[in-house]
């Protein structure tokens, strides 16, 4: 890992010039600021943008170690938040006030996306006091998204060029880098999740604790698509009882249908884990 002297003269190379030439497209959007960080479980930090005066005062104020936003993959999920001037870390606000005050950037769209042993990070904001961001994050985030996937396409042979300007935000940061961030822990708490999704109708959460370690077993398999007969195969126990154990789980969860039962399951896993 390279120290942060590197990784700014790597803004001097031709990868800079690309990714303003691949940035492009987000000025429709009235987006003239955008950013792609990589982190690494290990602590490996990358960071590349269409602003060098931002990764300038970012790395060498060591802003990064105030971010809460950069910590371990762990504590991720494929998802996005809106930063905004009233984030309530305070000592992130003034780190964030000292890019914003010099360019104007002030809220930012951060799309997350897993890949490999870290999680890519997509930054998006402006710096046209008159542009509504929130409405535009809002009323776009599928196509941010989009936007990101189309990133990742372009800049896949550079990745092993990252290797090679990555810093180790884990020494910089310490313990912060590998603890859970409360804010994340909301997000990630498998219990307030349950209590939604009942809140929503989708799914009683007393009723999904009940379900049996085998019973769990057979609702994996069951969202693979496979039949009672091949998760009896699979879990070496007999049609009937893995037919038993479906119809236990439809019970439990108030499914009428298979079909009901999948789509509940499906939610669950999605969001509950």
């Amino acid at each position: 890992m390279e120290d942060v002297k590197t990784v700014l003269s790597f803004y001097n190379t031709k990868l800079n010039n690309q990714i303003k030439k691949l940035a492009e497209p987000l000025n429709n959007l009235g987006l003239d600021g955008f950013w792609y960080s990589y982190i690494q479980e290990d602590g490996g930090f990358f960071q590349i943008g269409n602003s060098p005066s931002v990764a300038e005062m970012y790395f060498s104020n060591y802003l990064y170690v105030y971010n809460s936003f950069v910590c371990h993959p762990k504590n991720y999920y494929n998802n996005q938040t809106i930063i905004s001037e009233g984030f309530p870390d305070e000592k992130f606000q003034q780190a964030q006030k000292v890019v914003g005050d010099k360019l104007g950037f002030q809220n930012i769209l951060v799309i997350y996306k897993q890949g490999g042993n870290g999680m890519h990070c997509f930054k998006f904001s402006s710096s046209k006091p008159q542009i509504p961001l929130n409405s535009i994050f809002l009323n776009n985030v599928d196509l941010l998204s989009c936007f990101a996937d189309y990133f990742l396409d372009e800049w896949q042979p550079n990745f092993p060029s990252m290797d090679s300007f990555m810093i180790d935000i884990a020494k910089d940061m310490g313990s912060k880098f590998f603890e859970l961030n409360p804010i994340f822990d909301r997000c990630k708490n498998k219990s307030n999740v349950l209590k939604l999704l009942k809140k929503m109708g989708i799914v009683d959460e007393f009723a999904f604790e009940e379900l049996t370690a085998r019973e769990k077993e057979c609702a994996e398999h069951y969202l693979l698509g496979k039949t009672a007969g091949q998760i009896a195969y699979c879990l070496n126990i007999s049609r009937r009882t893995a037919e038993h154990h479906i119809e236990n789980i439809k019970s439990k969860l108030g499914c009428s249908t298979k079909v009901d039962l999948f789509a509940k399951l499906h939610k669950l896993q999605r969001f509950a884990g």
